[in-house]
């Protein structure tokens, strides 16, 4: 069961998100549903987390998931949603490649298409905490003989990668959150902070950014409607 938990999230997963990074844009124009792709990846998430678990407990791994909470743990959870919200927005207002970003795609238009993302989003923060900072790294820190900047390192890689469907820009903006969300698990000992962390971070995107995305992409398709032809 590792082996075919690895397989999935080795290969599977990343080429499935990659394979959907040139296609995602067809939601636009097939008017498909949102909540079609949000329930998607739940259920593909689902479905490599309970490998994960069977690989968990064939392996005899074990995952904390109360953390020790104290002012250096909380802080340290509260700084890193902050240094990302910062970024995130430096990186948008900066990236001109981002109005051509897959993200734009992804985001809720609407109440309802919110409701369903923010379900999405506390459910895979459990998810891909459990699959990519639990059961994986500790897989990849038995394979480096305990090493954990290389297990570490090398699950968040993998994580960015799960990512492709929102562009390659995303997925090397992602790894080196993956590494910070590890090391938040190091700080407070449980799989919880996190998780948190990451559902928070998650909500202020579409909370915080996702207007500023949409409002860009709706001034290009003005822009480029009013465009003379030739």
């Amino acid at each position: 069961m590792t082996l075919l938990f690895l397989l999935a999230v080795l290969f599977v997963i990343p080429f499935l998100s990659y394979r959907s990074q040139g296609q995602i844009h067809l939601m636009e124009e097939l008017d498909i549903p949102r909540a079609k792709l949000y329930l998607q990846s739940l259920v593909m998430q689902g479905i490599l987390s309970l490998l994960a678990f069977f690989a968990l407990r064939s392996g005899k791994l074990e995952i904390n998931y109360i953390p020790v909470l104290n002012i250096k743990t909380i802080g340290a959870g509260v700084g890193l949603i902050v240094l990302a919200w910062v970024l995130s927005s430096i990186r948008m207002k900066a990236d001109a490649s981002l109005k051509d970003n897959n993200l734009k795609y992804i985001l809720p238009r609407n109440g309802k298409e919110q409701v369903y993302w923010l379900c999405t989003t506390f459910i895979s923060s459990f998810m891909e905490e459990f699959i990519y900072r639990g059961v994986l790294f500790a897989l990849f820190y038995q394979t480096f003989n305990n090493n954990w900047w290389m297990g570490a390192l090398s699950s968040a890689v993998v994580f960015g990668f799960s990512h492709a469907t929102q562009g390659t820009t995303s997925v090397l903006f992602i790894i080196p959150f993956g590494l910070a969300f590890q090391y938040l698990y190091q700080l407070g000992g449980g799989l919880l902070l996190p998780i948190v962390t990451h559902f928070i971070y998650n909500t202020g995107i579409n909370i915080f950014f996702a207007k500023q995305i949409l409002r860009e992409t709706k001034k290009d398709k003005i822009e480029n409607d009013d465009s003379p032809t030739l």
